[in-house]
């Protein structure tokens, strides 16, 4: 994946407060708009990525993540083998990263509250990898004698982001995820893992989806952890989501159509409806839509409404001029200025 800057890309320091990053986000998506820049392809996949720098920035959490993991923020939790309690920070996968995989100091036989293993490292990943049939290696005992009992592999936690058409038909998404393996050589590793993973008809933001059994491996043969993907939303080129489940979109109509009034065709998510624009709309008039938004968790949806703007032609002839001039004298005093 290419790493895209995200700060770079609204236009803010690294040291941005929340306002600064809110301020400069609604100043760029401003300038970008499609409705502004229209047929500018440019200017939509910069709109985009302006929503998708500002969906992470926004977001203390995520804006955590990001800033520890980079491109990778979406794919796991950073981990710190210091601030876990296992001191030296190394990475006994050699050469990989840490930051694709998720662990708990707390569910590794007696390596709790952040205490050292007995003998470092390798006795730590002997025991993880020995239900992994690693060449030579028994599963390790306590202090006492006794064998870890088995023990159920963490959870792991991860978001897929589709779009909104994707939202309401549902569809396939393809998920991939880098876990430990052992080779056949003993070697340990990280291994990129794709998923295949269903979305339903009418997900909303937020949906938990549950992998069964794809989460960390158990201990001493114990079974593994479930994966649970969250569904989040991609910022649109066209709808803008309020609310959850309410969507905002802009309609540019002539002054004419503006003026007398008219049936305008409008593509909705669902597909192409007539709007009707009614006689003397000014920019900013705003047409609702029932139940043309997203899916709410009581199986409802969310309205769509329709701003509209009055665009004016980009140059006018000496004839509509000549109109326009005696518009004027039909409407002597008349200052919608106040």
């Amino acid at each position: 994946m290419q790493f895209r800057d995200y700060y770079a890309t609204l236009e803010v320091p690294r040291t941005a407060t929340a306002d600064d990053i809110k301020k400069s986000y609604r100043r760029l998506s401003k300038k970008y708009h499609p409705d502004v820049n229209v047929g500018s392809k440019a200017a939509e996949e910069k709109f985009k990525e302006i929503g998708e720098a500002y969906e992470v920035l926004k977001d203390p959490e995520k804006r955590k993540r990001y800033d520890r993991l980079g491109s990778n923020w979406k794919q796991g939790v950073d981990f710190d083998p210091a601030a876990a309690g296992f001191g030296g920070g190394g990475n006994p996968f050699g050469g990989g990263a840490w930051q694709n995989v998720e662990w708990s100091t707390g569910d590794f036989g007696g390596f709790r509250g952040g205490a050292q293993p007995p003998s470092g490292f390798s006795d730590f990943f002997d025991t993880f990898f020995a239900q992994q049939g690693g060449p030579g290696r028994q599963q390790r005992r306590r202090g006492g004698g006794a064998p870890f009992e088995p023990r159920r592999g963490n959870d792991r936690e991860a978001e897929v982001h589709i779009t909104l058409e994707e939202a309401l038909a549902g569809g396939q998404r393809t998920v991939t995820w880098q876990q430990p393996v052992v080779g056949t050589d003993g070697g340990r590793r990280l291994e990129e893992k794709s998923y295949a993973v269903k979305i339903p008809k009418d997900a909303r933001d937020g949906l938990k989806i549950r992998l069964k059994g794809e989460g960390e491996p158990g201990l001493g043969g114990g079974p593994a952890g479930d994966l649970f993907l969250t569904v989040r939303l991609t910022p649109h080129a066209r709808f803008t989501v309020v609310d959850g489940a309410d969507l905002v979109a802009r309609l540019a109509v002539t002054p004419w159509e503006a003026a007398a009034g008219a049936k305008v065709p409008f593509s909705t998510l669902d597909g192409e409806v007539k709007l009707t624009v009614p006689p003397a709309s000014t920019s900013g008039s705003k047409l609702r839509l029932k139940g043309k938004g997203l899916p709410k968790k009581d199986g409802e949806r969310g309205n769509l409404t329709v701003e509209l703007v009055v665009a004016m032609p980009p140059e006018l002839s000496a004839d509509e001029k000549a109109l326009l001039e005696r518009w004027a004298t039909l409407r002597p005093g008349w200052n919608p200025r106040g």
